[in-house]
């Protein structure tokens, strides 16, 4: 009796720390950390800034396998960029980015920054839905492969799956309370008007630039102003597209762009303008099959398809650098 109570006692004990180990081993590891953590104020009104500052670790980005065995944080050792989204009660959203503040030797990415609080922000609590950790991996060629892990927060709803280049954690020290901004929601992305293209030159040589302005406006802070050029070669008939952020300059209050061409370029036509505001309401305008068309989306996803007027085809028809003859 007391041998088979020991053997009993023995495998149950035995048994117990197999579940425990098997555990153990089934728990997503954490591939980073969050801590000095800090916000200037939980509620805020039209006219005030949220800041907020935290320090994000790398505690294990290096050992997240990808499929087509990319690995690009074990190559790189680095975190490359940071996305913070935001969202509001009804999805709408605030999108920031982060580049080059990475500390290798830390293993440390430093974030302090501020939302300013306008009209068309939805009332409510905000909460930081997620946070991308991204790495770029040059592979020569002017070609790169990348891939990227999420932080999702485990206190909303959320589309989080099990892989690991994904875990859960709490975010709420960045919730903070809208107030006072109205029931009218900002969903119009930007607009431009035909008058407000332009360009310095209609002739270059291949060691000089024309420059491409844009006046932009939206109720809300401009996200993004992207220019879309055909650039025809001798002798080709199908023309490369190259697609370009543009720059604002805060003194002339527009946005600028540098065209150039090459020795075997014939000319560049401007073919489209794409337009965002931080609430990702989207609107961009275009020539298709020789008519001038936009489209504009909200961030509820709602899209409506258009006809430009006359103006638009004209001012686009115009948008054209040449390439002077030898």
């Amino acid at each position: 009796m007391i041998l088979i109570s020991f053997v009993i006692i023995f495998a149950s004990t035995v048994s117990a720390s197999q579940e425990q180990s098997v555990t153990l081993k089934s728990e997503k590891p954490q591939f980073a950390t969050i801590t000095k953590r800090k916000v200037n104020k939980k509620n805020v009104k039209p006219g005030d800034f949220f800041k907020y500052s935290f320090t994000i670790t790398n505690t294990g980005l290096e050992k997240i396998v990808y499929d087509y065995d990319i690995i690009p944080f074990s190559e790189t050792k680095k975190i490359h960029e940071v996305i913070l989204v935001w969202q509001s009660p009804k999805k709408q959203s605030i999108e920031c980015s982060y580049t080059g503040k990475y500390n290798k030797k830390t293993k440390t990415f430093q974030i302090s920054d501020k939302i300013k609080i306008q009209k068309g922000m939805q009332e409510g609590t905000w909460k930081l839905k997620s946070i991308i950790l991204s790495a770029y991996h040059d592979v020569g060629e002017d070609d790169y492969y990348s891939a990227s892990a999420k932080i999702y927060n485990s206190k909303i709803k959320n589309d989080c799956d099990n892989s690991d280049s994904n875990i859960m954690m709490d975010l709420s020290f960045a919730d903070f309370r809208v107030r006072g901004t109205g029931k009218k929601l900002d969903r119009e992305g930007p607009t431009v008007s035909p008058k407000g293209f332009n360009l310095s030159k209609k002739s270059i040589s291949t060691k000089q630039k024309s420059k491409f302005t844009l006046k932009v406006r939206d109720k809300s802070k401009i996200k993004s102003v992207e220019c879309v050029w055909a650039v025809y070669e001798n002798g080709y008939k199908d023309p490369d597209y190259i697609r370009s952020k543009m720059k604002y300059n805060k003194k002339r209050k527009i946005y600028e762009y540098n065209v150039k061409l090459q020795k075997k370029d014939k000319k560049a036509k401007l073919i489209g303008i794409y337009l965002k505001d931080i609430y990702d309401n989207y609107r961009d305008y275009r020539i298709d099959n020789g008519k001038a068309k936009s489209l504009k989306d909200d961030f509820y996803g709602k899209h409506k398809n258009y006809l430009l007027g006359k103006k638009f085809k004209k001012v686009f028809s115009n948008m054209i650098v040449t390439n002077k003859k030898k």
